[in-house]
C-alpha cells in the first residue's frame, strides 16, 4: 500500500523504508525537503530532487517506519 502525501507532507516529517533498494528517506516538512539514507549507510547531506525516482517509488511500495527506526537505520 502506498503512502499518501497529501495535506500529511505539510504538517509532520515522514520516514519511509524501501527494503527492494535497501533505502530509507525522510521527508522534512519544515524544510520542504527529502534526505536519503542507504542501509549501512549515514544520511545523505544533500537532499535528493522530489522527482527522485527511489523516492517516488517508496511512496508507491515502501512502508512508513518511525523516526527511531530511520535513525537506527538497517544494515546492508
Amino acid at each position: 500500500m502506498g503512502i499518501d502525501k497529501g495535506e500529511r507532507f505539510n504538517r509532520e516529517d515522514v520516514f519511509v523504508d524501501y527494503p527492494y533498494e535497501t533505502v530509507m528517506f525522510r521527508w522534512d516538512f519544515k524544510e520542504k525537503k527529502i534526505y536519503r539514507k542507504f542501509y549501512g549507510e549515514a544520511e545523505s547531506l544533500e537532499s535528493v530532487p522530489h522527482e527522485n525516482r527511489l523516492f517516488n517509488e517508496s511512496l508507491l511500495n515502501g512502508e512508513e517506519i518511525t523516526a527511531a527506526e530511520y535513525l537506527i537505520g538497517k544494515n546492508a
